[in-house]
């Protein structure tokens, strides 16, 4: 299977009063066509970030300093900025965390959901308007063509999300981007979500990349899974592999911290420490203050990347041949 995303050796970079912040150190991963990577990890680890990198959509004072994204093969950071509004919404889209604050209240969700059809495929207002009734139809907005002309304000959480979603997918981009699209929703529309998102994907064969701190979201959507800690990715591998049979000492940790039934009686896993200052990141692997399972070379070598299984990598010195 092909891969439609290839991001290589990725470094952005905070530049404040304070100092450098070292958002990404150097990650790689890949997306194939077709399927949805999960990229995990805790809140700051530096998944938005790849997600904004990605879309070169990262502000002053960030800046992107090196590395590749290689989407359909060409290298997205060599792109104009007028190449990237023509990708951005048509080839590449991305639903955002929180549709409050990401769609204009002051405009209707007709209209805002209209645009990609209007910019990108040169729609007139009146088709525009149709295509966009009958989207909001196929992703469960009742009455679409009466609350084509409502307010954000005037729809549920779930609702705007939906919206969010519809604008998302208007123009059957290659590659989506969800950035926690169903964070703060009850587990019963977190559902009907996911199942909207499984059936477009299964329409159009589009790629998604899946941002979450959620597992449960990773088992039920996601074909292979990237654990992100401290701007670094620590394990990629199949999402069977991650999730039942995890190598990196963070990936372990990390699925010991979720409640099980099981361990009803049993007192909750926690990672010891917190996710560390990116401005001065430790030595060595980032993970080694936290890690139960750190050797000496891990405090003052960054691990390399090993292949302890088809597809399944891990950077940790535990499984490194060259310590």
């Amino acid at each position: 299977m092909s891969k439609i995303l290839v991001v290589r050796d990725l470094k952005t970079q905070f530049f404040t009063y304070g100092g450098v912040v070292q958002a990404l150190d150097g990650i790689s991963f890949y997306v194939r066509k077709g399927e949805t990577l999960g990229l995990v990890g805790e809140t700051g680890c530096g998944k938005s970030v790849t997600a904004l990198s990605i879309l070169r959509l990262v502000s002053p004072p960030g800046k992107i300093v090196s590395g590749e994204i290689l989407f359909e093969g060409e290298d997205l950071l060599k792109k104009t900025e007028e190449e990237m509004r023509k990708i951005r919404g048509y080839k590449i889209s991305m639903i955002f965390q929180d549709p409050t604050s990401s769609l204009n209240p002051v405009i209707t969700i007709g209209h805002q959901v209209s645009e990609p059809f209007i910019y990108h495929q040169g729609l007139k207002k009146t088709d525009a308007e149709e295509s966009t009734i009958v989207l909001l139809k196929s992703i469960g907005i009742p009455d679409s063509d009466r609350r084509y002309k409502d307010y954000p304000h005037e729809f549920s959480g779930g609702m705007r999300q939906r919206i969010m979603i519809a604008m998302a997918v208007a123009c059957r981009p290659s590659l989506l981007i969800a950035d926690e699209p169903t964070t703060n929703l009850d587990v019963t529309i977190q559902a009907q979500l996911l199942e909207l998102m499984k059936e477009f994907q299964r329409k159009y064969e589009t790629s998604i990349l899946w941002i979450t701190h959620n597992l449960g979201v990773v088992a039920e959507i996601c074909n292979r899974v990237a654990v992100m800690y401290a701007g670094t990715v620590v394990e990629v591998g199949d999402v069977r592999t991650i999730l039942c049979a995890p190598s990196h000492p963070y990936t372990r940790m990390l699925k010991d911290c979720v409640p099980t039934t099981s361990q009803s009686k049993k007192r909750l896993q926690i990672i010891p420490g917190t996710v560390p200052n990116l401005i001065n990141p430790p030595t060595g692997c980032r993970f080694h203050p936290r890690c139960r399972d750190a050797i000496d070379i891990c405090k003052t070598k960054k691990p390399k990347k090993t292949e302890i299984g088809p597809g399944h990598i891990v950077s940790c010195w535990l499984y490194s041949n060259n310590k």
